[in-house]
């Protein structure tokens, strides 16, 4: 696959969210373009400090070009960014969790949305509510370990039992199937359980614009 061009999270949280040293270049996080020529980048940053502060960086050698927030002191969060006399950039609510990030630098926006994930279906244990994953900072990835049901829904008699991931307890942010193998796209489908059993399921989101999941029975 080409390699899509890239942004990077350089701040205050890299240190204590495993990642590497604060504001060094090298350890940036990367936000990824859809496509080669294109400025609409984004990704997920796990942001553990309290008052989270960050730039964005055109490559993870160093600061030339950096953009940062247009707003009046360090923190802020404007939702435009610049590349002169600009701040450090902070988060929505000025606090630490677990963010999609999305930047424009061509219209010179930028978003934050904090997520805490879950997984919902009808092949888990409380159907199609939300059983809240857990954030793993070692391995970068959320996780849960529970009993999925596989066969056909008794409702559907033509649908199998199946399972999806979202954030927020809401649709607005939701994973399904991709195109390829454990792969993941934002609205995709739902994900048959190919078996009952107790099953270990991960959700990488680590990898920008290539998100997967696992799913191992234990």
């Amino acid at each position: 696959m080409e390699e899509l061009p890239k942004l990077y999270v350089v701040g205050s949280f890299l240190g204590s969210s495993g990642y590497g040293s604060d504001w060094n270049a090298p350890d940036a996080v990367p936000l990824a373009a859809s496509a080669e020529g294109e400025t609409d980048f984004e990704g997920f940053v796990y942001m553990n400090v309290e008052t989270p502060q960050f730039k964005l960086l055109p490559t993870n050698e160093g600061f030339d070009g950096d953009y940062g927030d247009t707003g009046e002191e360090n923190g802020s969060y404007s939702g435009t960014i610049e590349q002169e006399d600009e701040v450090n950039s902070g988060t929505p609510e000025g606090t630490g969790g677990y963010f999609l990030v999305k930047a424009d630098t061509d219209a010179l926006t930028y978003e934050l949305t904090q997520t805490d994930w879950a997984i919902i279906g009808n092949g888990t244990p409380k159907g199609w509510e939300d059983t809240d994953m857990t954030y793993d900072a070692d391995n970068k990835v959320w996780t849960i370990t529970l009993d999925l049901s596989a066969g056909v829904d008794p409702d559907e008699t033509e649908k199998n039992l199946r399972f999806k991931f979202r954030a927020n307890d809401a649709w607005d942010l939701n994973l399904g199937a991709g195109e390829e193998d454990n792969s993941l796209s934002f609205g995709g489908g739902d994900i048959d359980v190919p078996e009952t059993g107790n099953y270990t399921i991960t959700l990488d989101l680590s990898n920008p614009r290539m998100y997967t999941y696992s799913l191992t029975k234990n």
